[in-house]
């Protein structure tokens, strides 16, 4: 994906700082009151973020190849896809602990388990529902900036319509003509030419120059010029 994108910046944006605030809050919350060795709750700290990191960032690639399926499919996969870097993700952060304490295999309890299974999966749970939140925002507000872009093209394309249709040199040359017929006391004349000229502009202003027009409707117009 283009890092030029103002999208792909924002994610990256917002990945970053919500790992970090990750980061502190695991720090503060469950490393320090834990009482673990500072040689061993930073290495595993920073394990931890990397692999949740790099997970969502696997997980973002994975739904995006899920987009184009159908709801119910993709909504499967997602989930699916969810638990099973849940589970990876649990996995990665116990056996990088053992690891650290100097144990090269040690099971886990259910009830750790199930803890930081419940854990990772709030986390990840959390992430997607952050990313499908903004990614639907951004979406939203992307379609309405083009439907005003659309409005504003049209407004557009219908006065320059409007300005050919109202063209300066024939309002000249028509009002030059109207008062030529005055000063030669043609008052008749003067009179009918302003009434179809009359006839012009209102056909001009009040037609919308987007729609069709009939032949004969066309074909009527031009008999009055």
């Amino acid at each position: 994906m283009n890092s030029n994108n103002p999208r792909s910046q924002l994610f990256w944006l917002f990945q970053s700082c919500g790992w970090i605030v990750y980061a502190m809050l695991t720090e503060l919350m469950i490393k320090i009151p834990s009482e673990e060795p500072w040689t061993i709750h930073i290495p595993h700290l920073i394990i931890d973020v990397a692999c949740g990191f790099l997970i969502t960032l696997t997980l973002r690639r994975f739904y995006n190849c899920f987009s184009q399926q159908e709801l119910k499919v993709k909504v499967a996969l997602r989930i699916m896809l969810l638990l099973i870097a849940t589970l990876l993700w649990t996995q990665i952060k116990w056996i990088s602990l053992q690891w650290l304490y100097g144990n090269w295999w040690l099971s886990m309890s259910w009830f750790d388990f199930g803890t930081w299974t419940s854990a990772s999966l709030t986390m990840l749970s959390t992430w997607t529902a952050f990313y499908y939140g903004i990614k639907i925002y951004l979406d939203n507000l992307e379609q309405t900036q083009k439907a005003a872009e659309a409005t504003h093209l049209a407004k557009e394309s219908q006065l320059k319509m409007l300005r050919y249709q109202l063209n300066p040199h024939f309002m000249f040359n028509s009002i030059n003509a109207i008062c030529t017929l005055i000063l030669k006391k043609e008052s008749l004349q003067a009179v009918n030419m302003l009434e179809k000229l009359c006839d012009l502009l209102r056909h001009s202003l009040y037609t919308d120059p987007l729609e069709k027009v009939a032949i004969k409707e066309e074909i009527a117009m031009l008999r009055t010029t």
